[in-house]
């Protein structure tokens, strides 16, 4: 056993889907930044009877190359090797399919196709889904032995009872045609097919999970409703902010206004000020000169210059002395009454410009706060919550084009199954008797039952096989509706069983099985029915595989870590995704 876990986006699955493609699958690798920089993949296969070979090919696909031994180098041109086509071919000695049926002692094999009797030959793919399942499939709400085209249905449930018995159906005599209505029947099969086809090829690229698609369509919903509701919320929040927000901004510019203004009026003040103490001076020096000339006694008057000898004193002077120092203290007066006035307003429009001074830069911390919390939280929070929304209205809305298209290819399949059924013979007498096989398969789930005993699986104790659903039922319960983490564990059981029963009964097999997160019920679980944490069934399931032995190969690609008995051995390998330890298949790319 091959234990491959850790962290998420290293390339386990990777692995995975690059062993199928060396074993001949057909769909082009995933590309992703770490892939860069390589070309070539080798493949090294190891017989039980100790033979050694490794294929080569590109990694963007196309032929293969054979190698005789294990080689872990590109080897050059001139080392001697075959050319295998990746398609198989009846009759062609020249393909990985054939190749590979050889090593498991199949090769000429022939599996039934359909209700007549007509027969194809064995291709290695017919056995690679039962040895190989990927992260897709292991989950898939469907029958093991089904794929994407459903009238491969009975070639796959033929290939798998070729597993089973080890007799093939190449003694199937066909029954003929009915006549020119089945090669009608056959064109529109064909035609429904390629409709089918690429009904597929464009579901595929909107959705894994096609059947799952009414219950994504309602969490959708549900998420829209939510995601709706929060951001209503978060832009009330930041309406009220932004309010805010405004408020004081208008708030600080009119502070500020008025702060300057109160600078102006203070300035404007200080110059008057000094206009009335200059006033003061010079009305007291007019106060002080007509005071000194009554005093001293006959001088020139200071107003008209005339001299002692020409002043009548008995005549009223245009420019009396006394009423000119009068007027002078009258006017003194009023300007220490303005400068008091004055005074008083000074000191008001200071201790204004004082609380200005404290208050505007209260006004621009508050701003600041507040700004901070618009622009740093809530607008991003926004931005994140309308971009989140807009995601989800445009998945719900890829959803339900998947649903149609979902719709409209069910309705193509069974319009195709139809026309199946109405080319299968009709004759009582004229039918393939098939059940002696089909004893093999109830003895199959016998083994499937025991394996879930063994794993100590919820309600396994009773396992059957439903012949018309191609697929188990466990405890009265289709396979199929259990959640995914089950249908998981239990899609494992169903290819590892199929394993040891060839073991067992010495029927052909590939020998090895590579399953891609099979305990998904442990980190993926769709609700609590679906969850095995806390079972136990994990350190059993390890233990089994462990007792495998060596004549089989089972790869598992997990991302919860196993038991330490198994973590610690030299057959794991764990991704860090990060600097400790390997990082992943590749090298980081950052």
């Amino acid at each position: 056993m091959n234990v491959i876990y850790g962290a998420s986006d290293t390339g386990k699955s990777f692995i995975v889907e690059v062993i199928d493609f060396m074993l001949g699958g057909g769909k082009d690798l995933v590309d992703f930044e770490e892939r860069k920089g390589y070309n070539q993949v080798l493949l090294g296969i190891a017989t039980a009877d100790g033979r050694n070979f490794t294929l080569q090919r590109a990694i963007v696909g196309g032929g293969l190359k054979l190698y005789d031994g294990l080689i872990k180098l590109v080897p050059a041109d001139d080392v001697e090797h075959r050319v295998l086509s990746p398609v198989h071919r009846t009759g062609d000695d020249n393909t990985v399919s054939t190749f590979l049926l050889g090593l498991c002692g199949i090769l000429g094999k022939r599996i039934r196709k359909n209700a007549r009797g007509e027969t194809i030959s064995l291709s290695f793919r017919n056995l690679a889904r039962l040895s190989v399942v990927d992260e897709d499939e292991i989950k898939a709400r469907r029958s093991p032995l089904a794929d994407d085209v459903p009238q491969n249905l009975l070639a796959n449930v033929s290939a798998f009872k070729l597993l089973l018995s080890g007799v093939d159906d190449s003694a199937l005599v066909p029954i003929p045609k009915r006549g020119p209505a089945d090669f009608s029947r056959d064109g529109q099969a064909q035609l429904l097919r390629e409709m089918v086809d690429s009904q597929r090829k464009q579901l595929r690229s909107l959705t894994k999970e096609p059947a799952e698609l009414d219950n994504q369509i309602e969490k959708l919903d549900y998420a829209l409703v939510e995601q709706k509701k929060l951001l209503a919320s978060t832009e009330a929040r930041f309406q009220v902010e932004a309010a805010k927000r405004r408020e004081l901004r208008r708030t600080l510019e009119t502070s500020k206004e008025r702060r300057s203004e109160i600078g102006s009026l203070l300035a404007r003040f200080g110059l008057l000020a000094r206009h009335y103490a200059s006033d003061i001076e010079r009305l007291r020096a007019v106060e002080e000169g007509g005071t000194l000339f009554n005093v001293l006694g006959p001088k020139d008057c200071p107003l008209c210059g005339a001299s002692p000898s020409h002043q009548n004193g008995n005549a009223e002077c245009i420019g009396n002395v006394e009423s000119v120092v009068t007027a002078a203290r009258c006017e003194i007066a009023k300007i220490k009454l303005l400068v008091e006035e004055l005074a008083s307003t000074v000191r008001q429009l200071t201790r204004e410009g004082i609380r200005w001074d404290k208050r505007i830069p209260e006004i621009e911390r508050d701003l600041a706060q507040i700004d901070g919390v618009v622009t740093e939280q809530i607008s991003p929070d926004l931005s994140r919550l309308r971009t989140a929304y807009s995601d989800l209205a445009d998945t719900r809305s890829a959803a339900r084009t998947a649903k149609a298209m979902y719709t409209n290819l069910l309705g193509l399949e069974q319009r195709a199954s139809t026309l199946a059924k109405e080319a299968e013979p009709k004759a009582v007498g004229g039918g393939i008797d098939d059940s002696s096989k089909s004893i093999l398969v109830d003895e199959f789930a016998q083994e499937v039952q025991s394996i879930l005993i063994a794993w100590a699986f919820p309600k396994g104790d009773r396992v059957q096989f439903d012949h018309k659903r191609q697929d188990l039922l466990i405890s009265g319960k289709q396979r199929q509706a259990f959640g995914q983490g089950l249908r998981a564990i239990t899609r494992a059981a169903f290819t590892i069983a199929l394993l040891v029963f060839c073991r067992q009964r010495q029927t052909p097999h590939t020998g090895f099985v590579v399953l891609d997160s099979p305990l998904l019920a442990y980190r993926e679980a769709e609700s609590e029915d679906d969850s095995l944490k806390g079972s136990g069934l994990q350190e059993r399931y390890y233990e089994y595989l462990t007792g495998l032995g060596a004549a089989s190969q089972v790869i598992i690609v997990e991302n919860t870590d196993p038991p330490d008995s198994v973590r610690l051995g030299s057959s794991t390998q764990f991704f860090s995704g990060n600097s400790k330890g390997r990082y992943g298949l590749f090298p980081s790319a950052k």
